[in-house]
């Protein structure tokens, strides 16, 4: 059996009618890729508007958060319009929430020659969260 016909076994009825004449499995893949991995101008809306509307949630994990957030930046970078550095640690500082407030100044304003970094930035949300918790532990004991 040939290689395009394992992957059109594994294609919908309603996409294999673009598929099904590829015999080559490399065409075929590389159609499918175009087809749902393309980048155009309303994916990369799309995707910015998420980023823009994350927000973090109160008792949630930071990792999880930064995971979500690092899912939506990273396709960014493969586009041509990469997100830099700086962009996308201040990106992750408006994510927190308002009673975050304190620390996200702080952050801004102790940043190195005016650039933030999203790795301290990503260290510093960590070690609020470890904080926050330990406070609200021996606040309950």
């Amino acid at each position: 059996m040939a290689y395009s016909n394992i992957l059109q076994q594994f294609v919908g009825v309603s996409i294999l009618q673009h598929v099904a004449i590829d015999t080559n499995a490399y065409e075929l893949w590389h159609k499918l890729a175009n087809m749902y991995e393309s980048m155009n101008a309303l994916n990369k809306a799309s995707l910015m508007r998420k980023l823009v509307r994350l927000k973090y949630s109160n008792g949630d994990s930071i990792v999880v958060h930064t995971s979500t957030f690092m899912g939506m930046v990273n396709p960014l970078a493969s586009t041509k319009m990469p997100l830099d550095d700086e962009l996308r640690a201040l990106l992750s500082l408006s994510s927190q929430p308002d009673n975050w407030e304190t620390l996200v100044v702080s952050l801004s304003n102790s940043c190195q020659e005016d650039k933030l970094s999203l790795e301290a930035i990503k260290a510093s949300l960590l070690n609020e969260e470890t904080r926050r918790k330990k406070m609200g532990a021996s606040s309950q004991s």
